[in-house]
């Protein structure tokens, strides 16, 4: 069976809700969706942690999870979320993406080439958000 290998990658949503819990929450939603997932966590602001470098093996990953606040809003072509769904694209890996913005610009979504934006805010939403996707991911991937 080929890898089933989904990246989350999260950058901080508040000063009490960093990159890091960001990323485990939608990580166990997704997870608990889709048990046969390699789910694999990432904060987008570690020390060291280059946003190309999360997706250096891309024949392993089916799926990219990308969670910023900002998300769908006008993107900063330095920023680590628009360099990892430019990446993601090049080498066709579809991209899903977690925002904390209600209704985030669709022209903006599609020029990141984002499959879907899921509205979500806080450490439970990301996990609800994390679920919905996951069962998403499952129907892609049958």
């Amino acid at each position: 069976m080929a890898p089933r290998v989904v990246i989350c990658a999260a950058a901080s949503f508040s000063e009490t809700l960093a990159a890091s819990a960001c990323a485990r929450a939608l990580a166990a939603g997704i997870a608990a969706a889709a048990p046969e997932l390699d789910v694999q966590p990432h904060a987008l602001e570690e020390p060291g942690e280059e946003p190309g470098a999360i997706l250096c093996e891309p024949a392993a990953i089916r799926a990219l999870v990308l969670a910023a606040p900002g998300l769908g809003g006008r993107p900063q072509p330095t920023e680590p979320a628009f360099l990892l769904a430019s990446t993601a694209r090049q080498g066709g890996i579809p991209a899903y993406g977690v925002s904390a913005l209600r209704e985030p610009d669709r022209f903006y979504a599609r020029m990141l080439d984002l499959q879907l934006i899921i509205p979500a805010a806080t450490r439970p939403a990301l996990t609800r958000a994390g679920r919905r996707l996951g069962r998403i991911l499952i129907e892609q991937f049958r």
